[in-house]
């Protein structure tokens, strides 16, 4: 006949209003089984907005409970990932474990119904997970179960009269290994249906999926099964909380926050952004951690400057106790980093100080999936480039800790502050570092990380074993001293300055005499100073007498000459 006919009614019409000559017409009648015709609802019976799936977390440590009047809402999150899955019609997004990817799913079905409802339009929303999908429960069983619906009628019958939303968290356990037509967990419906909501743009499924980055070996080896875009795509950086909703956060959660006045608010949430960098999970650990510090201190509870200094010292019940250092790195974000090899450290190192050759592509994608490293986007030169960071300022502390356990320490301590930096400043390969140099590009990040890298070695290397360095309170912990050495009977503070960067901030703000400074027997400011040559550039040696005048215990190294000044006043 030519024709192809959805409805047997049509075909009935045609045949009627047709002159068709005499002869036998044969008509196949399919006729849908019990199952199929009673397994669902008529579409045109269901409410104009519907949300079938996860509602939430309910008393769980995991998700979040939309009955919690606690709860940030991330609306511009949630509206720009809402508008481009309108745009886009498919939408990945991934991040390192402990990222709130759960929660923001839930946060988006909510969002959408919101939207649908208050603009009278018909949607539905399936909020589900694909945990679960093996080779005992395929993916279809998995959604049947969650959405007490059946997929074939959620992404073909539903969306006959509205838009379908399907939003699936942890997606990644459907990868696929690469080059590979293995489809895991019987996942093969749910990728066709993704490639044909992404060739069709009057389809009116709209698929919305969270990805988390897997720790195991083989997760380098799995990809999805279709292509992403990049404005598809949703990373770390838009997962992390931003200056606003860290304050709101805090400010809604930490249960001390009375006892701040405004000024005092913005210190703690400045110190808790040095810390995280926003890290979702990381920020929430320590308002818990700082949570129950206060409630389990009823009868002598800390004051609000005692609060704020401990989070700039990462400690929680004694002075320089570390406590909340070491309760952060028990995060599942962090604990990735502990299971590297003494080879795979080496690689990390390379790629954090901007040297990594070809053959650590692959490894680089190992850490960017667990959650070691993300890609961000930094301005170098006036051009924006995609640059490979640690997630974390707690992230690259640790690894700077786990990188220095195979230094040789020292057999003899130093036996003043001087002596120390003496030895340190003559003990740094300047060749080795010249040559990092040369590899990189003039980023001051990474011009900033080989530094810390190679002090921090040095320091190591010229104390004994009695001696506890300690690289944590500028990036770390929202101060100024980036090394503290620790023995018996000192306390020593050093800070890496580069190019006069911060000097009179550090010297004029008298944090070595305030809180949890007090203690340091004594200080002084390392500076990294770039001459053209000492011969050639008088200039910059009489800007370098001039600060050496007016800033106690300042210490001076050239480059890329490499001789050594120092001063002690």
């Amino acid at each position: 006949m030519g024709e192809e006919w959805k409805d047997p009614q049509d075909l009935i019409n045609w045949k009627l209003s047709t002159d068709i000559p005499e002869r036998t017409l044969h008509v196949l009648v399919i006729v849908k089984s019990v199952d199929a015709v009673l397994r669902q609802p008529n579409p045109i019976a269901l409410p104009d907005v519907i949300w079938y799936g996860s509602h939430g977390s309910v008393g769980g440590i995991h998700g979040i409970n939309l009955k919690d009047n606690r709860n940030i809402l991330r609306d511009a999150l949630t509206t720009k990932i809402i508008d481009r899955l309108d745009e886009m019609r498919s939408v990945l997004v991934k991040g390192p474990p402990m990222t709130g990817k759960t929660s923001l799913a839930t946060l988006v079905s909510r969002a959408l119904v919101n939207k649908y409802t208050d603009a009278k339009k018909k949607a539905a929303v399936f909020n589900f997970t694909a945990l679960g999908s093996n080779e005992d429960q395929n993916f279809e069983t998995i959604f049947k179960q969650q959405c007490k619906v059946a997929l074939g009628y959620a992404a073909m019958d539903i969306p006959v009269d509205r838009v379908v939303f399907l939003v699936v968290d942890d997606v990644q356990v459907i990868y696929k290994p690469r080059n590979s037509l293995y489809q895991v967990g019987g996942s093969k419906c749910f990728w066709e249906l993704l490639k044909y909501v992404q060739r069709n743009a009057s389809c009116n499924v709209r698929i919305l999926m969270f990805a988390a980055y897997g720790s195991s070996p083989e997760f380098p080896r799995l990809c999805t099964s279709a292509e992403f875009d990049i404005r598809m795509v949703f990373g770390i950086d838009d997962l992390n909380f931003t200056d606003h909703e860290l304050s709101e956060y805090v400010t809604r959660w930490f249960e001390a926050i009375s006892c701040f006045d405004e000024p005092q608010k913005k210190a703690l949430c400045d110190s808790l952004k040095e810390i995280t960098g926003g890290h979702v999970g990381l920020c929430m650990d320590v308002i818990r951690v700082l949570n129950n510090v206060y409630t389990t201190s009823a009868s002598d509870r800390p004051s609000a400057d005692a609060l704020r200094l401990m989070l700039l010292g990462g400690s929680l019940y004694e002075p320089d106790d570390q406590r909340l250092f070491e309760a952060l790195k028990a995060n599942r974000a962090v604990k990735v980093l502990h299971n590297l090899q003494v080879e795979e450290l080496d690689r990390l190192e390379r790629i954090a100080c901007g040297t990594s050759p070809c053959v650590d592509y692959a490894f680089v994608e190992q850490c960017l999936r667990t959650g070691i490293l993300v890609q961000t986007e930094r301005v170098i030169n006036w051009w924006p480039r995609c640059h490979t960071d640690f997630s974390s300022p707690l992230m690259w502390s640790l690894f700077l800790q786990k990188r220095a356990g195979n230094i040789v320490r020292a057999s003899n301590a130093p036996k003043s502050l001087p002596e120390l930096i003496t030895r340190v400043i003559e003990s740094i390969d300047y060749d080795g570092v010249r040559s990092m140099f040369c590899k990189i590009l003039p980023c001051d990040l990474l011009l900033e990380r080989v530094w810390q890298m190679e002090f921090y070695k040095a320091l190591l290397r010229n104390t004994p074993k009695t001696f506890v360095v300690s690289f944590t309170v500028d990036p770390l912990f929202g101060g100024f001293v980036e090394f503290t050495i620790r023995g018996t009977d000192i306390s020593w503070g050093i800070v890496l300055l580069r190019d006069g960067q911060r000097l009179s901030e550090s010297e004029n703000t008298n944090q070595f005499l305030l809180g949890n400074y007090s203690g340091l027997n004594d200080h002084c400011f390392i500076e990294f100073r770039r001459v053209k040559t000492v011969a050639v550039d008088p200039v910059a040696i009489s800007r370098i007498a001039v600060d050496v005048k007016n800033y106690d215990k300042l210490f001076c190294v050239l480059n890329p000459e490499w001789r050594m000044l120092w001063y002690w006043q």
